[in-house]
């Protein structure tokens, strides 16, 4: 087999240099945005035969003390909350046998490695609560993340145009899309002003204390769970 240099062109056709194309040692976490929505369909149609029982115990944790009146939320509001509990279900949630649905899929399907890269990335994020620092429009974000500190840019075209600097969102960020940057996964959700101060602060409260019950815990598992306790809050706030 001839061995390919890293400044030359990659072999696959790119027209990209091979150290910046199949040469990049990151080049398993890569997915372009079909195989993106392609794992999803996969992953639903196995969430709807094998992981029913737990999807249905999930939604009663998710709306708690609002079960049953989702229909008393705006439309669009319903139909936010609707992406946002879905990844979590998929992504987040543990069920009976301590693992996620996209864990027990992930052990057993057979995928392509974007398929499977899309799903490992974003098995790996949380939400999360951000400021916008700064914004291009139809391009970019600029976020803080409003706990942890620390900022990074998205590539987000949408939001970028309707969101602007001093803004609070609560988002699920992928490091690495199709576009080759971090980027936003779908259940973007804008923060009110109504919403902020209680959130933050319950928030705030709720990390504490699962530092004091986790000593030198990874605060993954924390933010594993912010999307339902977010939902609470949001939720109580409209129909408390």
């Amino acid at each position: 087999m001839t061995k390919i240099g890293p400044n030359e062109r990659c072999p696959c056709g790119s027209g990209r240099k091979y150290k910046k194309c199949c040469g990049d040692p990151r080049t398993a976490d890569r997915y372009t945005r079909d195989e993106r929505t392609s794992a999803f369909v996969r992953l639903n149609e196995y969430i709807d035969v094998f992981a029913t029982d737990d999807e249905g115990r999930a939604d009663l944790e998710f709306w708690g003390q609002f079960a049953g009146r989702a229909d008393e939320l705006p439309p669009e509001r319903a139909e936010l909350f609707d992406d946002v509990e879905q990844l979590w279900f998929a992504f987040d949630y543990r069920g009976a046998d301590g693992r996620s649905a996209v864990e027990r899929f992930l052990a057993g399907a057979q995928l392509g490695d974007g398929e499977r890269a899309f799903l490992a990335a974003a098995a790996r994020s949380s939400m999360r609560i951000y400021e916008v620092v700064d914004a291009s429009p139809g391009a970019s974000l600029i976020l803080r993340d409003a706990i942890e500190g620390g900022t990074l840019t998205v590539n987000e075209r949408q939001a970028s145009r309707a969101i602007g600097r001093g803004d609070y969102l609560a988002a699920r960020i992928v490091p690495r899309g199709p576009s080759g940057g971090p980027e936003i996964e779908a259940g973007l959700l804008h923060i009110a002003p109504a919403v902020k101060e209680p959130l933050m602060a319950r928030l705030r409260s709720e990390r504490a204390r699962y530092l004091d019950e986790h000593r030198g815990g990874d605060l993954t598992a924390f933010y594993k769970r912010l999307p339902a306790m977010f939902h609470e809050v949001w939720v109580g706030t409209m129909l408390g």
